[in-house]
């Protein structure tokens, strides 16, 4: 139950596998970290120019329209509503023969025989908050994740207007502006962000996903013939003697032990 909770968390950096200790934890959150961190190193966005600087005034203004406070919050929480039913639905409501053979102390092997529904009288007798205690951990989850993007929505805002400011020159900023200051451009400003969780769109949006599945082997076979065109790394033969002498250099070996070292490797 832990491990369908932790892999069903729909937004969380890096698919990462469940813990199996809390060292492992600690060192799983390390790794998502360092992601992120690379995630920031990749998406660096260029200073505003002076001129962009001066535009951001009023794209603030008009991204605000855009995104009123708490905006991304609710979307976010909508967009997680529609994934949670699914999710729960899928969710098990006894114990894995697996983890019942655990506790017992038995091999796995020893309930083979039983039917599901003996093992899901099993279940009950040892674990019968069992299905309850994966609803509470998937709903604190999906809470506590919707307060996380409401802390995102500042920078996310920052960012939408510094785009604003890049994109849109002064005049055509007026005119967003004037537009969204009229009834139906108040309407669109509020609905053109938060429409993207419209259930109409997360539909079309999941119609995709088994287009992408199917194609997922050929994009795959494609990306390793193309990669199999390219030279493989060079072995020590390979290189030339400056370079032999270089390498060693660059190890503290002698080029008989950097030979040595490149050949037990093959």
């Amino acid at each position: 139950m832990k491990q369908f909770i932790k892999l069903a968390a729909p937004f969380v950096l890096a698919l990462i596998a469940v813990p199996a200790s809390a060292q492992s934890e600690k060192e799983e959150i390390a790794k998502a970290q360092d992601f992120a961190a690379t995630l920031q190193d990749v998406f660096v966005a260029e200073p505003l120019t002076a001129e962009q600087e001066a535009r951001l005034p009023v794209a603030s203004q008009i991204v605000a329209r855009v995104i009123p406070d708490g905006t991304y919050a609710r979307m976010m929480d909508d967009v997680i509503d529609q994934m949670l039913a699914p999710m729960m639905g899928m969710m098990p409501n006894t114990m894995p023969a697996g983890e019942i053979a655990a506790i017992l102390g038995v091999d796995r092997d020893q309930l083979a025989s039983l039917e599901p529904v003996q093992l899901g009288r099993l279940s009950s007798i040892l674990d019968p908050q069992y299905a309850q205690r994966g609803e509470v951990g998937m709903r604190f989850m999906m809470d506590e994740m919707t307060s996380v993007f409401g802390e995102m929505e500042p920078a996310l805002r920052g960012g939408m207007a510094r785009a604003y400011a890049v994109r849109f020159d002064d005049a055509q900023l007026a005119k967003i502006a004037a537009f969204f200051s009229t009834p139906t451009g108040a309407t669109y400003a509020a609905e053109s962000f938060v429409v993207m969780a419209d259930p109409q769109v997360m539909s079309a949006s999941m119609e995709m996903v088994p287009v992408m599945l199917e194609r997922m082997p050929q994009i795959i076979d494609g990306m390793e013939e193309r990669i199999a065109q390219l030279p493989h790394a060079r072995g020590f033969m390979e290189m030339s003697a400056g370079e032999r002498a270089e390498v060693a250099q660059l190890l503290g070996l002698t080029q008989d032990e950097l030979e040595t070292a490149m050949q037990s490797q093959k």
